[in-house]
């Protein structure tokens, strides 16, 4: 929901740890893959 999410800018990205900057991208990546597949079955 938009309404409880919070703005992460850059500064605060570089600030998390490696760790969870790659998990974030690995499953931005996957979404993406997963709506674009979803969206070729129509």
């Amino acid at each position: 929901d938009f309404a409880l999410s919070t703005e992460i800018t850059l500064e605060d990205w570089k600030a998390r740890p490696l760790w969870r900057r790659v998990k974030q991208r690995l499953w931005g990546w996957i979404d993406r893959l997963v709506v674009n597949l979803l969206d070729q079955r129509n």
